[in-house]
């Protein structure tokens, strides 16, 4: 198969760009096209690896160089680019480092970024045994990153599923991060709340799970998928901004391996709860939510519950942002992330109730309503 194919080493000095090889297959005669699709998964013809001990990727990364650290046994890809105090971006559930492609080369032109494919994404190891892709092990892991590189005080950004890692990884490892910055997700991921379609129970059932992700990485729902996860934002983006954005969902899946994916939404439906662990979190803590995010209830309960304990937090609502601010609003993510790192009152200024830098428990978020 052409579409997905491993075989590029990871590079050490390039920026690494070119063309896409992800064309899906042709299917030539009346052959159906379910049974190719059945005996392709029957057959086992996808190439992601549960192992990545060559340490390959299947396409190398069009902003930044891509690398390899070993953690606790493990081979983690992750993209590298620019220079000064180092940020950790971790992507959402099943989600790879392209998920901060928008974010990237802005972020880069003031800090070292480290974008991770997490364990069980992209170019990272998949392990089938030892590993339950738990908040509590992949921050861990990140962790082990971190030292492994030398990263000195590193910012920890994530998103939904990766802001969870990123705040439990603060929270478990306290001398690790200055910084952590939060959209959505976070401490509490209550099932009800997250009201998450069941309908990925399919890659827990062998060859019906296989024939799905097969699917997926044809590529046949790329569009769709995206159009649904940016919802209202999609119509405001411009073309070529949408076809980024397809680009960049429709990578999620080509590496992926159907155990990885089910454990994966096992973790994120299992209830995620270190509450308990809060307290242990020294570094400051920006919060960042969408007005009008999907996962609204699931952000507002946890905004709540961080204000409640004696951290330092700061939070801002994008009153018509989406789930993935980091795609819908890149540039303002990276300058609410700069502002709250080099002076943190300037997000008062935009409208936060209180003194900013050193408020604790502040009262009331600020919406922040982006220009078009």
């Amino acid at each position: 198969m052409e579409r997905g194919r491993y075989g590029h080493e990871a590079e050490t000095d390039d920026p690494g760009r070119m063309s896409s090889n992800r064309a899906p297959p042709r299917v030539s005669g009346s052959r159906p096209i379910f049974a190719v699709a059945l005996a392709l998964a029957a057959s086992g013809c996808s190439t992601a690896l549960d192992r990545n001990d060559l340490h390959e990727v299947r396409e190398r990364a069009a902003f930044g160089n891509d690398r390899f650290a070993v953690v606790e046994g493990q081979n983690v890809h992750y993209v590298e680019a620019g220079e000064g105090q180092p940020v950790v971006l971790i992507p959402g559930a099943f989600s790879t480092y392209r998920a901060w492609n928008r974010v990237l080369p802005a972020l880069a032109q003031r800090h070292r970024v480290i974008a991770i494919d997490y364990l069980g994404t992209g170019d990272s190891d998949k392990p089938r045994a030892g590993f339950e892709y738990s908040v509590a092990e992949q921050a861990d892991v990140v962790a082990g990153l971190a030292r492994e590189l030398g990263l000195r005080a590193p910012i920890l950004v994530g998103v939904s599923y990766g802001s969870s890692i990123a705040l439990n990884a603060a929270a478990r490892h306290p001398d690790l991060a200055s910084m952590v910055v939060c959209i959505e997700g976070g401490p509490h991921i209550r099932s009800e709340l997250l009201d998450y379609s069941s309908s990925l129970e399919v890659f827990g059932i062998p060859i019906l799970g296989d024939l799905v992700l097969q699917s997926l990485q044809w590529g046949w729902f790329d569009r769709i998928c995206s159009s649904a996860i940016m919802g209202h934002a999609w119509e405001r983006l411009a073309p070529v901004e949408q076809d980024e954005i397809v680009a960049i969902q429709s990578s999620y899946f080509d590496s992926a391996t159907r155990w990885s994916t089910y454990a994966i939404y096992r973790s994120i439906t299992s209830e995620i709860d270190f509450t308990s662990e809060l307290d242990k979190v020294r570094a400051p803590i920006l919060f960042l939510y969408g007005g009008s995010s999907k996962y609204r209830a699931v952000a507002e309960a946890n905004v709540a519950l961080l204000r409640s304990r004696p951290l330092d937090v700061e939070t801002v609502e994008i009153e018509d942002g989406i789930h993935d601010l980091q795609l819908q609003y890149p540039d303002l993510v990276v300058r609410l992330l700069i502002q709250h790192l080099d002076a943190r009152p300037a997000i008062a200024r935009i409208g936060e109730n209180g003194s900013g830098s050193t408020a604790l428990l502040p009262r009331s978020s600020p919406r922040i309503t982006p220009l078009h």
